[in-house]
């Protein structure tokens, strides 16, 4: 499925101000923009979308969250595991 191009427009653009950022920042007002090129919160897909957006962020993340050995690790693990489910069509429960 071929990505939007005004969503794409938003990609770039958002990779271009991490780029030229000295901390390489994503202020959240860009991230907000990008966010909103989804398309509505009443679309599923857009939610569905979203949804996915968040679990890739937290598995990129996870990493160093583990590093620190804290003691909710089993929790975010689950957590993680029942959205992945939720967004294949499983559920929660």
């Amino acid at each position: 499925m071929p990505v939007p191009p005004e969503l794409r427009g938003a990609i770039d653009k958002g990779l271009e101000v991490i780029k030229t950022h000295s901390l390489h920042h994503f202020h959240w007002l860009h991230r907000q923009e990008l966010y909103l090129t989804f398309g509505s919160y009443d679309d599923p897909n857009v939610l569905k979308a979203r949804g996915w957006l968040a679990v890739l962020t937290a598995q990129y993340v996870f990493p160093i969250l583990e590093a620190t050995q804290t003691e909710i690790d089993d929790l975010l693990r689950s957590m993680l595991e029942a959205s992945i489910g939720y967004l294949n069509g499983g559920g929660i429960g």
